[in-house]
């Protein structure tokens, strides 16, 4: 046996090596999960050098491998299927710890375009994730992860430039359905003080162009663009003021009188006060209610519908009268 250090001559390598052949000893044998453990323990953080890998390599060469020709069996195959898709916690953190930082292969290297080019080609058609959608729990796991982190003005350049001329979303609409998801996602959400800054700061400067303008007045006054004479002007009549809208709100128990039904105390600022009839002249009791700015907002559409409504709303509980 050699001394630490020191290395068998090739001579003796080869007598070992004849001596092993024909070896039976190990024949059929398996180690036991003891062994496995201590044999995977004393190899840990070893690593073969750049000589080694290549005389292995070289050793392997026009050796036709013991599996060739062999195929796995059903419950192999289950076993194999079973293990890639149910990884332990153990394994999962073995995995994440060895692709982060410089021990992924990828480290420090960029993509050439032809190989992004090729990597697009092949993902296109890709029915892996078809129709497949995460799990509750892969979401919160995705969000936890990404929590805190912010993008850099380099990323939110390049991101920016990737979109521009995207004809993906060019033109596309959300669906009913959709729109009724992120409606309800948004019910009760308070913007925070800082968001409206944000907002605020992000729309300085924007140029909104006059058709845009005429599209969304058309759409507040709940009519199509053809019919559209121009914008709302109304002006507010004399006892329009903040003695009136207090009275309102007080009257209707500073509560939004739409579904929500948010108390004043839950909202980051007062209730609107609505003219149900849209005339801003017509500032009486019989004609306003209080609103939260949400629903305020979604009684910019269909508007008759509204007023009848609100009208049918306040007969009810005020017992007001209006003409049909």
């Amino acid at each position: 046996m050699p001394k630490k250090g020191e290395k068998h001559t090739e001579e003796t390598k080869k007598k070992m090596s004849e001596a092993s052949k024909g070896n039976k000893n190990m024949l059929g044998k398996k180690h036991t999960e003891e062994s496995k453990k201590k044999i995977s323990k004393a190899r840990k953080g070893k690593k073969a050098s750049e000589e080694t890998r290549k005389k292995m390599s070289e050793s392997h060469k026009g050796k036709i491998p013991w599996n060739v020709g062999k195929k796995l069996s059903k419950e192999t195959k289950k076993k194999i299927s079973e293990a890639k898709l149910n990884p332990s916690e153990e394994t999962r953190k073995k995995m994440s710890e060895g692709h982060k930082g410089e021990k992924n292969h990828n480290f420090g290297k960029h993509l050439s375009k032809e190989t992004k080019k090729k990597m697009s080609e092949a993902s296109k058609g890709n029915q892996n994730r078809l129709g497949k959608k995460h799990t509750e729990e892969s979401k919160k796991k995705m969000s936890e992860a990404r929590k805190g982190k912010k993008h850099t003005k380099e990323s939110k350049k390049k991101m920016s430039e990737a979109l521009k001329g995207n004809k993906n979303t060019l033109g596309y609409k959300h669906t009913e359905e959709t729109k009724k998801k992120i409606s309800e996602w948004n019910k009760g959400r308070i913007v925070s003080k800082e968001t409206r800054k944000k907002l605020s700061e992000a729309n300085k400067g924007r140029i909104v162009m006059e058709a845009t303008k005429r599209k969304s007045s058309a759409t507040k006054q709940g009519i199509d663009i053809k019919d559209w004479d121009g914008f709302s002007k109304g002006l507010y009549s004399q006892n329009w003021n903040d003695s009136f809208r207090r009275a309102i709100r007080k009257r209707d128990n500073q509560v939004c009188m739409l579904l929500c039904g948010i108390h004043r105390e839950k909202s980051n600022n007062a209730l609107d006060v609505h003219h149900i009839d849209y005339n801003r002249k017509n500032t009486c009791k019989d004609n306003c209610i209080s609103l939260c700015h949400s629903c305020h907002s979604k009684t910019q559409i269909n508007r008759d519908e509204w007023q009848l409504f609100f009208q049918a709303l306040l007969s009810k509980r005020y017992g007001y009268k209006y003409l049909k």
